[in-house]
């Protein structure tokens, strides 16, 4: 399930509400799953306060920092090396 949560999030660039719906689960247990990636080396969350996202899509963290219609909580999750390599293998 990992690669699916990557792909959804990264790849697919979809919100984390929309992975949790996509693999028929609750935004809870997406939330523990991510914690597992974390611990895991996959992702890592970043303290920062940061002004509301546009959605723009420029950056590969929009999708999990972006939160409609208000400002971010002050945590980012972006990939590591070994997440951005595992996305890599997903695209080819």
């Amino acid at each position: 399930m990992i690669k699916e949560i990557l792909s959804y999030l990264y790849i697919d660039n979809l919100s984390t509400a929309e992975t949790a719906q996509k693999l028929n689960i609750s935004s809870e247990r997406l939330k523990e799953m991510i914690q597992t990636m974390e611990h895991m080396g996959y992702i890592r969350t970043i303290d920062e306060k940061a002004p509301a996202c546009s959605g723009c899509r420029s950056c590969r963290g929009t999708t999990v920092c972006h939160i409609e219609g208000s400002h971010t909580t002050g945590k980012k999750l972006v990939l590591t090396e070994k997440g951005q390599r595992m996305c890599d293998r997903m695209r080819y």
